[in-house]
Order: C-alpha cells, then sequence, then structure tokens
C-alpha cells in the first residue's frame, strides 16, 4: 500500500479483521488522529511530541 492508500483505507474494515488490542503506530504522520481514535484504535503517530496532536 502507499501513503494515500492507507488514508483512504476504509478502517473500520481493517479493524475488524485485528485482534482486540487495536493498535496503529503511524511512521508517516499521516491519519487523523482523532478519526483513529473515534474508532476504537490506540493510535501514536511516531515522532511527534507529547504536546502535538496525536502526540502519545
Amino acid at each position: 500500500m502507499t501513503g494515500l492508500e492507507l488514508v483512504d483505507a476504509d478502517w473500520g474494515a481493517i479493524k475488524e479483521q485485528m485482534k482486540e488490542l487495536y493498535v496503529v503506530l503511524d511512521g508517516r504522520n499521516a491519519l487523523a488522529h482523532e478519526r483513529m481514535r473515534g474508532l476504537g484504535f490506540r493510535y501514536a503517530g511516531i515522532g511527534r511530541s507529547k504536546n502535538a496532536p496525536g502526540g502519545s
């Protein structure tokens, strides 16, 4: 998958295929952290500071 394919992916369907921890580590900081958390994912944008939006 390319970066754009990941951004536009059906994350609800992806979550259904995952085990219950639902962790997403976003090394490109390409995904909207509010959206991912709203879908029930534990989301971490790698490289973001703890004070930046999406930081963990």
